[in-house]
């Protein structure tokens, strides 16, 4: 970074693989801030993920299309999506996780909905990629700190 002009200013470089949101800010000073980069593409891509049946029903309607997870409720709010979104994947051979996740037996790919999702027109839509192995089973909803609010388990008869 550099001070110019009265301004500072920082760079970073960006990874190479498509980036669907991000999250900056100072933590010493108490900002930040999350940008959704595929905000216009969910609202677009809307009709189109609500077309067929969701997998499950819950407080959020989950649909899966094209290696992605998609959440979705009708009637939604900023109250409904300011709890953090818990999504734990169990591969169907446990040599598929991370290193770093095999002593627990599943991917941990929780995520803040102002990364992930938008609210427009009333509605609320998120969407995260799926890893590429078999999935075995797949628990996910949302958590406040200490409780779980809404869960879903799916097997992998759902997935299919």
């Amino acid at each position: 970074g550099l001070l110019f002009e009265g301004r500072c200013v920082a760079s970073v470089d960006l990874p190479e693989y498509d980036i669907a949101g991000f999250r900056t800010g100072q933590a010493s000073r108490g900002w930040n801030i999350a940008h959704v980069i595929q905000a216009p593409k969910l609202i677009s891509e809307y009709p189109s993920i609500i077309s067929g049946e969701p997998i499950a029903r819950s407080e959020f309607d989950l649909y899966i299309d094209e290696g992605k997870l998609y959440y979705v409720k009708e009637s939604c709010g900023s109250d409904d999506v300011q709890d953090v979104f818990f999504l734990h994947i169990v591969p169907e051979d446990l040599d598929d996780l991370p290193d770093a996740r095999t002593e627990y037996g599943f991917d941990n790919l929780d995520f803040g909905f102002d990364v992930r999702g938008i609210v427009f027109d009333g509605k609320c839509v998120a969407s995260t990629g799926l890893p590429q192995y078999d999935i075995a089973q797949i628990t996910t909803g949302q958590y406040d700190g200490i409780d779980r609010i809404w869960e879903i388990e799916l097997g992998p008869d759902a997935l299919e």
